[in-house]
């Protein structure tokens, strides 16, 4: 009977040593990230590292273990996996290192390094550290950090450094030269630059793609722009944007234009069209002849054929009368 009483305990005494213990003995002491072995800082979990990563560049990330136990307990087999996601899209980064041991009292530093592909997509990026150890009393020591990237090539700069209209007030029909200077500040030669002129209530978007401006070179892009059948007046502002690699935005300006609506256009919407062509339909002569007037012509014609039948009838009297007579 006692045995049976004491088996529970033993149990949950068997399951209390095996629990996860979340950073208790072993903490992460430091994390230094390290960009192409030159800059470096230092971050905790749910930072973000302020420093832009370089597409096509590598980073390294430092952590120090602690084991803060000091009644001689180590931990061993720490398994340390990094992941960085959706570096491409749908695709993740994942690195790790050999297992190793953390005597008690100690520290250790381990190294990963990650390759950042050329094609990184320049946006935030969530890094994730896991960290996991078994001490000698069969306890789980687990750790997870998460830390933020910022992916953005400061190497790539095609800015708009200057723009000039042949006139900034355009009547109907009439066609507007536009000139756009690009300069490449970066340090790469670029091939895929686009251009991108657009106002969406004049429905102007027109795209230049292609553009090749090597590094510290200039470029200018001579643009017609024709305004015919144009609906509203007024002043339109013209966006001015600039691309690298086709789809990564640079720079982006305005410039104004005065737009003059052209006389011969006319604009209704569909209530207006709908009256308009009630108003605007032809009336075929009437051929027909109302009710009321044929009812009108039609009484001489009956009283003249009453007159008539009592004629008749009278007549007819007056002969059956002569005859008896």
């Amino acid at each position: 009977m006692k045995k049976a009483l004491l088996l529970p305990f033993m149990i949950l005494i068997l399951l209390v040593s095996t629990v996860y213990a979340l950073e208790d003995g072993l903490r992460i002491s430091d994390l230094t990230i390290y960009q192409d072995s030159d800059l470096q800082r230092s971050i905790g979990d749910g930072s973000v590292y302020n420093e832009f990563i370089v597409p096509g560049g590598d980073i390294k990330f430092e952590i120090e273990l602690e084991n803060t136990f000091i009644d001689k307990i180590d931990i061993e087999d720490i398994e340390i996996s990094i992941t960085l996601y959706n570096i491409t899209e749908n695709e993740d980064i994942f690195e790790d290192v050999s297992s190793f041991d953390l005597n008690y009292d100690k520290t250790k530093t381990k190294s990963i390094r990650l390759n950042i592909p050329d094609d990184a997509e320049e946006v935030q990026k969530t890094v994730e550290i896991n960290i996991q150890g078994i001490d000698e009393n069969d306890t789980i020591h687990k750790i997870d950090w998460f830390v933020y990237l910022n992916i953005e090539d400061e190497g790539h700069d095609v800015r708009i450094y200057n723009t000039q209209l042949n006139q900034t007030i355009v009547n109907c029909g009439e066609t507007v030269k536009l000139i756009v200077w690009i300069v490449n500040d970066g340090k790469h030669d670029e091939e895929e630059v686009v251009l991108e002129i657009e106002n969406k209530e004049l429905g102007l978007h027109n795209v230049y793609d292609n553009i090749e401006i090597d590094e510290d070179e200039k470029y200018a892009k001579r643009i017609l722009l024709n305004f015919d059948n144009v609906n509203k007046s007024g002043k339109f502002p013209l966006q001015i944007k600039t691309y690298y690699k086709d789809d990564h935005l640079d720079d982006l300006t305005t410039i104004d234009l005065w737009v003059n609506q052209c006389k011969n256009v006319l604009v209704i919407d569909d209530e207006d069209i709908s009256e308009e062509e009630s108003d605007t339909q032809t009336t075929a002569p009437q051929t027909n002849i109302d009710e009321s007037d044929t009812k009108k012509q039609n009484i001489p014609v009956m009283l003249l054929a009453f007159f008539i039948v009592i004629l008749v009838i009278l007549i007819i009297i007056v002969v059956v009368w002569l005859i008896k007579e």
